[in-house]
């Protein structure tokens, strides 16, 4: 079965937080400017993450799941992102893990993404028997879904695509979606400043 209406991106660039915790939701929640508190397990929300003057720090999307929560970021690294929010740890319970090196990330765009996310973690399932993370984001249209699994550097998502029937797209494809979209980059399209 071909997808014709959806196209698989690999997203590695960018990066990828882990924070476990009690005070997890309550200690992002802090820095960002949309509602991390109350998101729900399997709920997704788009935000920016803000220094204490208000200047961006990080453009990222918030994924809950049992006891913790991802945040992704666009073509971006963690980095800075990481040790700015590591400094406002005092008595909370929060651990914050960069997990950009050991996981393996793709987006799946277009009206059929969700179809096309369903058979790429069927397939998955079916031949390494991962857990596959996924979210619905909009980074280039509504309907985009976000897959990663906990492996690094893998080629399981790809082979995935392909024998699923996903169409892979390349990346210069997905920066010209991402333009279009005007989904920006943090260091590129957006600084603090």
């Amino acid at each position: 079965m071909v997808v014709a209406n959806a196209t698989f991106f690999d997203a590695s660039a960018g990066g990828r937080l882990l924070l476990r915790g009690e005070d997890r939701c309550r200690f992002l929640h802090n820095f960002c400017t949309n509602d991390i508190e109350t998101l729900a397990e399997g709920d997704t929300c788009e935000a920016f993450v803000t220094d204490m003057r208000g200047h961006v720090l990080g453009h990222v999307w918030v994924c809950a799941q049992p006891g913790r929560l991802w945040v992704h970021t666009v073509g971006s690294s963690v980095d800075d992102l990481r040790a700015h929010l590591e400094k406002y740890i005092i008595t909370e319970d929060v651990v914050i893990e960069d997990a950009t090196a050991s996981t393996s990330r793709a987006v799946i765009c277009g009206p059929q993404a969700e179809a096309a996310a369903t058979s790429i973690v069927e397939t998955l399932a079916g031949s390494i028997g991962l857990p596959v993370g996924r979210a619905v984001v909009d980074w280039v249209g509504g309907d985009d879904v976000v897959l990663w699994i906990e492996v690094a550097a893998s080629e399981d998502l790809p082979l995935a695509a392909v024998a699923a029937g996903v169409p892979v797209g390349s990346p210069e494809a997905f920066e010209s979606l991402r333009i279009a979209a005007l989904l920006p980059v943090v260091g590129i399209d957006i600084t603090s400043e």
